[in-house]
């Protein structure tokens, strides 16, 4: 991710997650945003809770991915392996696909 000048955020929380990306949307001004197809990112509202933002659920959203991240603001992902709860969250400021 940084080799191509995204920025990677750590979160030790749910929660916390939610409010950085909370930030980075305001901050960026983010209308266009990518969310990775791994727990618990797929059990998030995101366009409840930010409608907003154009967003492209990878696995839920029909459409063309790599045409949306040529134009996204925001991508978010996390990890899939193991435990998701016991593993930090990440928001990426630069979309990559």
């Amino acid at each position: 991710m940084t080799a191509v000048h995204g920025e990677v955020i750590h979160a030790a929380s749910l929660e916390e997650a939610l409010q950085r990306v909370r930030n980075v949307i305001a901050e960026l001004g983010a209308q266009k945003v990518v969310v990775n197809r791994v727990r618990p990112l797929t059990d998030i509202p995101w366009r409840e809770k930010w409608p907003q933002a154009d967003w492209f659920q990878v696995g839920q959203t029909e459409g063309d991915l790599r045409a949306f991240c040529a134009t996204a603001d925001l991508g978010i992902s996390g990890t899939d392996d193991g435990d998701w709860r016991a593993r930090p969250q990440t928001v990426y400021r630069r979309v990559v696909c």
